[in-house]
């Protein structure tokens, strides 16, 4: 999975890349972070999926955090740390079988308290 995840990781864009390392190194002190549980599932179900893989994997994830900071959803809850659970996304990243429909996913979401 290293190996898959590297290679990924290289065919995302500077901005995109950015985007995760922010996400990933926010500690909820300076700024709002946000915690993805079911992340681990997520991401073994896109690599298993040859309709999804890591890379458009990591382009929703960047999708979903842009749609949650557009948002201002850590402003509105008032938290240092957000919740943001993945649970129904896991299921449907193993099940789908078109690339397109994978990436409109943020299109057709909501954000639920």
């Amino acid at each position: 999975m290293l190996g898959e995840l590297q290679t990924s990781w290289r065919g995302l864009g500077w901005h995109e890349r950015h985007a995760l390392k922010r996400h990933f190194l926010a500690d909820g002190l300076d700024e709002p972070a946000f915690v993805f549980t079911f992340l681990p599932l997520y991401l073994t179900n896109a690599q298993k999926n040859p309709a999804v893989g890591l890379k458009r994997a990591l382009a929703l994830l960047i999708d979903i955090l842009d749609m949650l900071e557009a948002g201002a959803f850590a402003g509105k809850i008032g938290l240092p740390t957000i919740t943001v659970s993945l649970q129904e996304l896991g299921p449907f990243t193993k099940s789908v079988a078109k690339p397109d429909t994978f990436m409109a996913v943020t299109e057709h979401s909501t954000i639920v308290q």
